[in-house]
């Protein structure tokens, strides 16, 4: 038994020793002592935020002071989100299309988990409501720009358009982008 260095590497020296009473020579070894859970950061959507779509998806930053992001996995409701690289430690997660409930508010519950199972969870709430009649929304124009995916920081492929319109009349609005 050996006591170790918590929440970081420690450098242990052994050496064997034969039935003879001759000792070898020494090797190395590095043991984590890991004790500490990744941090964990739900960006979107917002605690308490107000959906107007069916779905959505949930995403946000995950770390760990020891193993860094490469290690981690990250679940929201027991769905594995995918997790990329960011800088250092740091990586993001994301997870598209989670379905919100029509009667009743939506409740995501997001863990983060390192190599030595050390978690992290949070909990968000998310609620859909209905657009009001006559109130300006934005939709997606065809769907070439719309659900892509790629590495953090590089140009997609594809822009997306939307364009903001009116609920009842379906027109577009005057000056709008």
């Amino acid at each position: 038994s050996m006591p170790l260095a918590p929440n970081r590497v420690n450098l242990i020296y052994v050496a064997g020793i034969s039935p003879c009473n001759i000792r070898g020579g020494p090797a190395s070894a590095m043991v984590i002592m890991d004790a500490t859970p990744p941090n964990l950061f739900v960006d979107f959507p917002e605690n308490n935020a107000e959906i107007a779509a069916a779905t959505t998806d949930v995403s946000g930053r995950v770390s760990d002071s020891l193993s860094g992001f490469m290690s981690l996995t990250v679940t929201v409701n027991g769905v594995r989100a995918s997790v990329n690289e960011g800088i250092g430690t740091n990586g993001t997660f994301f997870l598209r299309g989670l379905s919100l409930a029509t009667d009743a508010p939506t409740t995501f519950t997001v863990v983060a988990t390192d190599v030595r199972g050390n978690s992290t969870t949070r909990q968000i709430t998310v609620t859909r409501v209905a657009i009001p009649d006559g109130a300006p929304m934005m939709e997606v124009i065809g769907s070439n720009g719309n659900a892509q995916s790629g590495p953090v920081n590089t140009p997609l492929a594809n822009p997306l358009r939307v364009r903001v319109t009116r609920l009842v009349a379906g027109n577009p609005l005057p000056q709008a982008i």
